[in-house]
Parts: C-alpha cells; structure tokens; sequence
C-alpha cells in the first residue's frame, strides 16, 4: 500500500480542498478525517507495545478504512471543535477531554510521520510573546 497523506480538518475547510485536489492530480492517497467527528463517523483503535513500540491501529470514517501505519505526512489544519451536544455538561466535558487525550494524541503521535503544522506546534503558536521571542532569534542557514 502507498504511503496515505491523512489530511485533518473540517469539512467545511476550503483551503484544504485545494490542497487535497493537489495531492490527487498527484495521485497521491489521501484521507481527510474530522476529529471531532469521533463516535459513529470516526472510529480508531490502537496499540503499542515493547516489541514493536509504535502505534499500529486503523482510523475508520464511512468513506476510509486507514491503517495508522501507512500514514506518511499529516496535514494539520482547523479541525473542528470537538462535538458532544447530545450529552449533558459534565459528561460533555469528560467526553473532550478523553477524545482530545485519546484520538488527539494519536493523531500527533504517528511513527514514521512527517507532519504539516503539526498540533504541538500550532498549541506553541497561539502565544504572541512566543511568535515574538522565535522572530528574534538569528537565522541558522546551512553552508
């Protein structure tokens, strides 16, 4: 199986169509996922042990059967809030916070991946004092 482009967003992401369209005139295998669409439309399993200690799983959407192994780059760019309406506020709470602990660390912990925008460093962004404090630092071109 060719390496998967596992692109994360909304649906509603316009920009990542374009660059999903890109990636198909490339013939590239591509899979968008919503994490917020955990439950019914977004179903994961996975493991990991000593033996081989990467993550091995499949992600399973109505449209794609993924197994986490061959995802080679990730593409990660507003996915949507995470969605529990149907439950009541603590139980809501407690839902999102075991998706984004869950699926949310899974998806930015995939071996062998490289990332676009990866979600740690998106967290890191969100600071201006630290947008300032990385524009300052010096250039380090190779010779």
């Amino acid at each position: 199986m060719p390496q998967i482009v596992l692109v994360i967003t909304s649906a509603e992401d316009v920009t990542a169509n374009l660059v999903i369209e890109a990636l198909n005139e490339r013939q590239a295998y591509v899979a968008r996922v919503d994490p917020a669409d955990v439950g019914p439309e977004l179903m994961f399993s996975a493991y990991i042990n000593s033996h081989r200690p990467e993550w091995i799983g499949r992600l399973r959407s109505p449209s794609r059967d993924i197994a986490l192994e061959d995802v080679g780059a990730v593409y990660y760019r507003r996915p949507s809030s995470w969605r529990f309406e149907s439950l009541e506020k603590p139980a809501r709470d407690f839902a999102v916070t075991e998706a984004r602990h869950g699926l949310g660390g899974l998806l930015a912990s995939l071996p062998n991946c490289r990332y676009v925008n990866h979600p740690a460093n998106i967290g890191r962004a969100d600071f201006k004092v630290t947008q300032l404090q990385v524009a300052t630092e010096p250039i380090m071109c190779a010779q």
